[in-house]
């Protein structure tokens, strides 16, 4: 029986002393609470009068602020078609620079194939020239060679008609 004596002490002593912190917090906090409302003297029911007429100035402040800028942003708004307008636009503008881009691009493409087949037909039509040209000398080198035996013939004919007379 004397354990559960000195046991109990043990819980006591800690408890009441827990008890005692905890009843003068209460006493002190009860104390301070009600002071903010009821000003005990003439200047500082002044100056907290002020102080609420600064809180009620700062307020109406806010609230004007909050209603010009809600208002502002309802104007921006509306004036432009609740953005609708604009991401239409903006689409709009994209679409046509991808259209442009890539008119830009066959356009691009086309030039070089007709700057290509030029290049070829030009080539062509100089092996052509070139065959021409040597056609057409052949076919002077084969008159002229043809020309120099008629009239070698011709002088021939014309020297032995001369020495049968």
């Amino acid at each position: 029986m004397a354990s559960i004596r000195v046991r109990r002490r043990r819980i006591i002593v800690p408890a009441v002393a827990v008890a005692v912190v905890v009843l003068v917090f209460m006493v002190s906090f009860g104390r301070s609470g009600s002071v903010g409302h009821m000003p005990s003297t003439e200047e500082e029911g002044r100056d907290y009068q002020e102080m609420k007429r600064k809180m009620a100035a700062k307020e109406e402040k806010e609230k004007d602020r909050s209603s010009e800028t809600w208002t502002e942003w309802a104007k921006k708004k509306i004036s432009g078609g609740l953005g609708l307008r604009n991401e239409l636009r903006e689409d709009g503008v994209d679409k046509i620079e991808n259209v442009a881009s890539e008119v830009g691009q066959y356009g691009a493409e086309k030039g070089r194939e007709a700057e290509d087949m030029a290049a070829e037909k030009a080539a062509e039509t100089a092996e052509e020239m070139k065959a021409k040209g040597k056609a057409a000398e052949e076919t002077t080198e084969k008159g002229f060679v043809a020309g120099k035996k008629k009239s070698e013939r011709i002088k021939d004919d014309v020297v032995g008609s001369e020495d049968e007379l």
